[in-house]
């Protein structure tokens, strides 16, 4: 009968102990949004917050661990977005498998892990976050289903895949999201409109797409990705809404007229040039220079960026407002030349 209760009550402190270790490896607490987050859970490579109708992956600290599931559900509940800087850049990921009901992966999820090669699944991936990939100079091969439509900046630069699946709902494309990346292949939506600058430059896709008579590329709605021309007097066509990309450097003084149609200016159109730039701009341009997806400009406004920059334009326009905060030379006329 002793024997019985001795027993019982080392069963019940081993219990105890199991549960106290058990717990503090799980390090259960409560996220700044009142979320559960949890440290560790088996067959989990990975912390996670749970919602109450869904769960974030947060964190991986495994540096060894080289290939990653992100699974459907945790807790019988989705898992729905990967989180703000989940991975960090020295880990030896190789490989990494999305769950179906992922739409978002977080700003900076996956950045600078040179030694991914491979992401499958994300059918579902809708929201790709800024720097998401940046840098993952091995990655050759995406596998997201075709949903994609917000793409933010930096998302992809210098990554090796040569093809991405988009939606044709695909809205933003963010500023040098593909630049020096060896991207091919990529659906842009002949509404999209919003792309920043920079976005597919130095890329084998920009140097597909074709040129109209005059040398110009337009994707999308009104997209302007490549200027192949040598004139000094350059027109941008009637119906070009955003310049994406102009040019690498000037090869001549060269005038630029800008239509009425226009409404955004990428930022490269302003960098250091051997030649005189001498930019008409209307006051329909309301953007000039974005780089981020959240700022206006955060160019550097040194001399060096300006110095041989005109900017024609009229009195408190967008154009005119750039010019003054920038140092940049300009004059104010009534109205610009007939295009």
């Amino acid at each position: 009968m002793k024997m019985g209760r001795i027993e019982k009550r080392v069963w019940t402190l081993i219990l105890v102990v199991a549960l106290v270790l058990f717990f503090k490896k799980v390090s259960p607490s409560i996220s700044e949004d009142g979320a559960l987050a949890i440290r560790w859970w088996p067959g989990v490579d990975f912390s996670f917050i749970v919602y109450t109708d869904h769960v974030c992956a947060d964190f991986i600290d495994d540096e060894e661990q080289t290939e990653l599931v992100i699974p459907d559900r945790i807790w019988f509940k989705p898992v729905t977005e990967i989180a703000i800087g989940f991975c960090l850049p020295f880990t030896s990921l190789e490989k990494v498998e999305i769950g179906k009901y992922v739409e978002r992966i977080g700003r900076a999820a996956f950045e600078g892990v040179r030694t991914l090669r491979e992401v499958t699944g994300g059918e579902n991936v809708k929201y790709i976050e800024e720097c998401a990939f940046s840098m993952c100079k091995e990655l050759e091969y995406v596998e997201f289903g075709g949903e994609l439509e917000y793409i933010g900046r930096h998302a992809f630069w210098c990554c090796g895949f040569e093809s991405i699946a988009t939606s044709d709902e695909l809205e933003h494309v963010g500023y040098a999201a593909f630049e020096d990346s060896s991207l091919e292949e990529i659906h842009i939506p002949d509404k999209l409109s919003d792309m920043g600058s920079m976005a597919l430059r130095n890329t084998p896709w920009v140097e597909k797409q074709p040129a109209n008579g005059e040398g110009f590329a337009i994707v999308g709605d009104g997209v302007l990705v490549r200027y192949d021309g040598t004139d000094t007097g350059i027109r941008i066509p009637e119906g070009v809404k955003n310049i994406m990309y102009l040019y690498e450097n000037t090869y001549a003084d060269v005038e630029i007229y800008v239509p009425d149609t226009v409404t955004t200016i990428g930022a490269k159109l302003f960098e250091e040039v051997e030649h005189r730039i001498t930019f008409y701009i209307p006051a329909s341009v309301t953007e000039i220079a974005r780089w981020s997806d959240t700022h206006t400009d955060e160019l550097i406004p040194t001399e060096t960026n300006y110095r041989n920059l005109h900017i024609i334009t009229t009195e408190n326009s967008t154009a005119h407002q750039y010019a003054v905060d920038r140092g940049i030379s300009y004059e104010i006329v009534d109205a610009l030349p007939e295009y």
